[in-house]
């Protein structure tokens, strides 16, 4: 069996998210070429998977979720580093950020 070794990079992201309030689950073994990471944020309406790959610890893409009372359901998705960093940047206690233009 394979053990979960995220790369330098992916090890960031899992830190960020953490950093977000974030609880990170791993799973005990990996689903095809990928570890998917349950996020979970206990006490909110977020949640999500990180997938990262097997063979190079890389962070590969992100699906994060709103399910808020007052408005419907919100998913977020965005694959590569850089592309996941951002979108962890727009999680809020309220809901996705929305900036203005």
């Amino acid at each position: 069996m394979t053990a979960f070794q995220p790369n330098r990079v992916a090890s960031q992201i899992i830190d960020h998210l953490e950093e977000a309030g974030f609880t990170v689950k791993v799973p005990g073994a990996p689903d095809g070429g990928s570890w998917q990471l349950v996020l979970d944020q206990p006490g909110t309406p977020w949640f999500g998977v990180l997938y990262v790959s097997r063979w190079k610890g890389r962070a590969l893409r992100v699906s994060i979720t709103w399910q808020g009372l007052d408005r419907p359901s919100q998913n977020r998705k965005a694959e590569g580093a850089n592309a996941i960093r951002a979108l962890i940047k727009q999680v809020t206690p309220y809901g996705w950020e929305i900036k203005s233009a």
